[in-house]
């Protein structure tokens, strides 16, 4: 559960800071409906595998501390 809030948090900023960045440099066509959930779906999918190579990268080391100490 812990981890589930963290990439809803995650996702709502980076999407957030996207969409805001794009609005001032490009005040007069800000993101649409349709680019905004493209945003979305992309920082989604970054978090994802963000998350993923963190737990492997973290188990793999746990695995090679446990090995040692054998």
């Amino acid at each position: 559960m812990k981890t589930a809030m963290a990439t809803v948090y995650i996702v709502l900023l980076l999407s957030t800071l996207i969409w805001v960045s794009v609005y001032y440099v490009f005040p007069e066509a800000p993101l649409k409906p349709r680019e905004t959930a493209l945003v979305v779906f992309l920082c989604t999918v970054v978090t994802a595998a963000t998350q993923f190579a963190w737990n492997r990268l973290r188990h793999r080391d746990r695995k090679d501390t446990h090995a040692a100490h054998k």
